[in-house]
């Protein structure tokens, strides 16, 4: 079943779809990462995080404060889609809840307390009580900002071990120091920008030189793909690690390994499969600069991603034409990799409905060098003779 267009009645449609049809694919590959990317590359061979493990790190850090566990509705056990579509209505609910302190007075007169209606009002009882509460959904968002930090800044990445996988893959993909890459990623960490450093390339997200001190630079997100191909684009569709906004509304990126709320608010995307993108002008910038990308692109590799995320399959279904251009890793068996494991039923089901005839590619990402070598060869090489390469 293809994805409808629904463009007509979707107000983001403009931030994911760039015109397929008529660029030029003048992009040889982009290199769209999710969480499966990251996960072989932990310090002292802990996994990183998927959505699940950071649920769980969240229940134990929020239920060291009365009452916070409980406003979010998290429990230990949850998968990584229940986590996001719980976290992501808490968070909704939080900015909701915000917004009604000019209700609460009149709401006391809906009903008749007796004396104590007069007292509420005339002493701002509803008002006192909302504004203690709001600090606490403040103080519940900063711990999830921190717990972000502590699982996804580099201070937790074998850098050593991404470099030398991504190198791998790069090869695979045919992709040298004349290649136009683009990468794009919904992860929060740094692994991508690392990776293409070590292995030779100047990756660009956003933050240009400076001659000032003080290691932070303001982030310009539009025209990133215009430096192609000297510079190669990283995308942070959900933001990153490290980015944050003033209160006068700059954006800039500092190097920081652990969240404080005197930096500022972090542009980061938090888990919620029903995010709103165009809200924020940084994801804005970013999102069509993605969007530039596919449509210009002769392939788009997926690697490790859930696709619980609407709008980035969207953006593809609406950029890459044909599918055929896609192609998609899955985790592959342990025992037998050039087969699927058994838990990437769901992500080949969300394949098969939308992206009929892309790629399929099986593959353990990190564990050797030519991981997805037979897969990537075949895509390749279906593509050249049907004149798409």
């Amino acid at each position: 079943m293809a994805v409808q267009d629904s463009s007509r009645s979707d107000p983001r449609a403009d931030l994911i779809t760039a015109g397929a049809a008529t660029a030029e694919r003048d992009i040889d590959v982009v290199l769209v990462t999710g969480a499966g990317a990251s996960r072989a590359f932990g310090v002292n061979g802990v996994p990183m995080p998927l959505m699940g493990d950071w649920s769980d790190h969240l229940v134990g850090k929020l239920g060291q404060r009365m009452g916070y566990l409980d406003a979010t509705g998290l429990h230990r056990g949850m998968s990584g889609e229940e986590f996001e579509a719980r976290l992501g209505k808490f968070l909704q609910d939080v900015q909701a809840f915000r917004r009604i302190g000019g209700l609460l007075e009149p709401s006391v007169k809906f009903q008749d307390f007796g004396a104590g209606t007069q007292i509420m009002s005339a002493h701002g009882v509803m008002e006192q009580w909302h504004t203690q509460a709001v600090h606490h959904f403040t103080q519940v968002t900063d711990l999830i900002h921190e717990s972000l930090y502590e699982l996804f800044a580099d201070a937790s990445v074998d850098l050593d071990a991404a470099a030398a996988a991504y190198q791998g893959l790069f090869g695979l993909l045919g992709v040298g120091s004349t290649s136009r890459l683009a990468y794009a990623t919904t992860n929060y960490d740094t692994i991508g920008e690392h990776a293409i450093r070590r292995s030779g390339g100047l990756p660009d997200w956003g933050q240009p030189p400076t001659l000032e001190r003080g290691g932070e630079a303001r982030l310009v997100i539009s025209g990133l793909l215009a430096g192609l191909p000297r510079y190669v684009p990283v995308l942070h569709l959900h933001g990153r690690v490290g980015w944050f906004r003033r209160d006068d509304g700059t954006v800039y990126a500092a190097d920081v390994v652990r969240h404080q709320a005197g930096f500022g608010i972090p542009v980061v995307m938090l888990p919620d499969p029903e995010k709103v993108y165009d809200q924020d002008d940084t994801i804005i910038a970013m999102w069509r600069e993605f969007s530039d990308a596919l449509a210009r692109a002769k392939r788009v590799f997926v690697l490790g991603h859930s696709l619980n995320d609407n709008t980035l399959v969207r953006a593809l279904a609406q950029n890459v034409s044909p599918f055929e251009r896609i192609a998609f890793s899955v985790l592959g068996d342990e025992q037998n990799p050039p087969e699927p494991d058994s838990s990437a039923a769901s992500v080949l089901s969300k394949i098969a409905q939308t992206f009929p005839s892309a790629a399929i590619i099986p593959m353990c990402f990190g564990r050797s060098a030519d991981e997805g070598s037979v897969g990537i060869r075949a895509w390749t090489e279906k593509l050249t003779v049907n004149g798409l390469l």
